[in-house]
């Protein structure tokens, strides 16, 4: 049971890492790009689109994509949303070895299956962490307060023990 297991967690990476890409950020002075950090993000499809994190693109005014073959583009800011701590940006130009994701049911999680997560955590490409889904519908409050108070709060958030360590967000 055990090594198929092991089977199976090889294969999940296989599958997604080719869709998992490093996003770089950075302030633009005059000529100048100062970086700002760095996130993970994935390949939503193949117009180009990336998700990643608010937190990952927010304060960036340049953006730089390297894909899990070693290829890097720029990118462009499509939008974000900070109390789903989302962003979006898009690549004109995607690679060949890059493909979307593949998206799961959501509705289908139940506590207790294994998740994993795939990302770029200290700046290191391509690393992987298990875990276990460990609450469903859980509500998270945005880290913004509104204007005249108040917070907005994320319904039916999935909750996971799986390290997801600075830099591997998004």
């Amino acid at each position: 049971a055990a090594l198929s297991l092991q089977d199976a967690l090889v294969g999940v990476y296989s599958n997604a890492s080719p869709s998992v890409v490093h996003i770089f950020v950075f302030e633009q002075i005059e000529d100048t790009s100062l970086p700002l950090g760095s996130g993970s993000g994935f390949v939503y499809d193949l117009e180009g689109h990336i998700v990643t994190n608010n937190h990952v693109v927010a304060d960036g005014e340049r953006y730089e994509v390297t894909f899990a073959d070693g290829i890097r583009r720029s990118a462009e800011l499509v939008g974000t949303d900070v109390d789903s701590d989302l962003g979006v940006i898009k690549v004109d130009d995607l690679p060949e070895s890059a493909r979307p994701v593949s998206l799961g049911d959501s509705n289908t999680l139940q506590v207790g299956q294994f998740v994993v997560a795939i990302g770029n955590p200290f700046g290191e490409e391509g690393s992987m962490s298990i875990g276990v889904i460990s609450g469903l519908e859980r509500t998270l409050e945005s880290q913004r307060i509104a204007e005249g108070g108040g917070r907005y709060s994320l319904p039916e958030v999935v909750q996971t023990d799986a390290a997801i360590n600075p830099g591997n967000s998004g």
